[in-house]
């Protein structure tokens, strides 16, 4: 999605989650910052009986593409895995996917690396491609 490309913003709840989207990555940003991760997880994960909110049909998707814009075209983050993977698992928790966050480390091309994704029933979540192929998880919340 391009600053130009506003297609997606033709209802008032498409907009409205443009701007839930915008708020809770700026939040996400601050509470890095300021926090330790386990603090920023507990404060993230709704915990207890997943209060099971619903989306509308295509709301998921649609968060996903704004997500994908604010990370990459407007905070042009160093750490984009990192920001999806904490706010995905928020509001996947919300909706009552029992749904990890995996921290794991690699060594690419002599460079240690870091990556966040999600775990759903043991297995890689909205990933293209395992990333425990490259990374060794050294940290799964909640355990």
């Amino acid at each position: 999605m391009d600053l130009d490309n506003l297609k997606y913003l033709k209802s008032p709840t498409a907009v409205w989650l443009f701007i839930k989207v915008f708020i809770s990555l700026l939040l996400i940003k601050i509470l890095l910052l300021k926090l330790k991760l386990m603090r920023i997880l507990e404060i993230l994960d709704p915990g207890g009986p997943f209060p099971k909110r619903s989306y509308h049909p295509g709301e998921f998707d649609l968060s996903i593409k704004f997500i994908h814009f604010f990370i990459y075209k407007v905070f042009r983050s160093r750490n984009p895995c990192m920001l999806r993977s904490l706010l995905l698992f928020r509001r996947l928790r919300l909706v009552g996917l029992d749904v990890k966050i995996a921290f794991g480390v690699g060594d690419l091309e002599a460079d240690l690396k870091g990556h966040a994704w999600l775990v759903y029933q043991g297995r890689h979540f909205l990933e293209n491609e395992d990333p425990a192929v490259q990374y060794e998880a050294v940290f799964v919340y909640p355990t």
